[in-house]
């Protein structure tokens, strides 16, 4: 089930902690709202860094929301994922790279992770339409086969809808759509 506004789903508690009890996987850009929307609350003079990754008001209300309603406590990324979303702090925003990685090392580490072999990537038929991504599809077929249910936040709205619209198994939230309704 895509969720691609905030009024599109009304479930129970129970029914959200079906798939957000075992962790939510996340792709590279909501990794980096996250820690950029944590970034500019500790440091508020840093809210250029804002327009440098191409991040809006609206994408860290959006996560913020989604957070707090269905009480998301575990996030989950590939290790591509994390190499991604590091490269791309230091590729937008040079000067504070190594700050940020010092103030949220401590979260980082948090954060779970579900390895997904190289080969496995490079052989899987998509891989050339999506690249990295494909670790987050692989990473969720073996989160269900361990655990049925899972939550997964991206950006990439043809990502979600080529690979988990009609699964049962999976909630995705689409965060190119989303933000829309909180700005």
């Amino acid at each position: 089930m895509i969720i691609e506004d905030p009024n599109s789903s009304r479930m129970s508690e129970a029914e959200k902690q079906k798939y957000i009890s075992n962790g939510v996987l996340i792709d590279s850009f909501i990794l980096l709202i996250y820690f950029i929307g944590m970034y500019i609350t500790t440091n508020p003079n840093k809210r250029y860094t804002l327009r440098c990754c191409n991040i809006t008001e609206g994408h860290i209300n959006c996560l913020n929301a989604i957070m707090q309603n269905f009480r998301i406590k575990r996030l989950i990324v590939t290790p591509y994922i994390l190499a991604e979303f590091l490269n791309r702090i230091r590729n937008d925003i040079k000067a504070d790279y190594k700050n940020i990685k010092r103030e949220f090392l401590g979260e980082l580490i948090k954060i779970e992770e579900i390895h997904t072999p190289k080969n496995i990537i490079l052989s899987h038929k998509e891989f050339i339409d999506f690249g990295n991504d494909i670790s987050i599809l692989i990473a969720s077929e073996e989160h269900i086969k361990q655990k049925q249910h899972l939550a997964i936040i991206s950006a990439d709205g043809r990502f979600l809808n080529k690979f988990f619209v009609k699964s049962d198994n999976i909630l995705a939230f689409n965060m190119n759509t989303l933000p829309y309704f909180f700005n």
